[in-house]
């Protein structure tokens, strides 16, 4: 869990392409998780 504390947030991938049948369907990226994003279906926290 990337998002546990502020510290573990600095971890993970930033910079990102993803594939579907060998067709990008995303390239860019990630932006830095708060750390401090309880586990909810309100996706609101996440972004900027």
């Amino acid at each position: 869990n990337y998002n546990k504390n502020r510290i573990h947030s600095a971890r993970g991938a930033k910079d990102v392409e993803i594939l579907l049948n060998g067709c990008i369907i995303f390239k860019g990226e990630i932006t830095q998780a708060c750390g401090n994003i309880t586990a909810t279906n309100d996706l609101s926290g996440y972004g900027e």
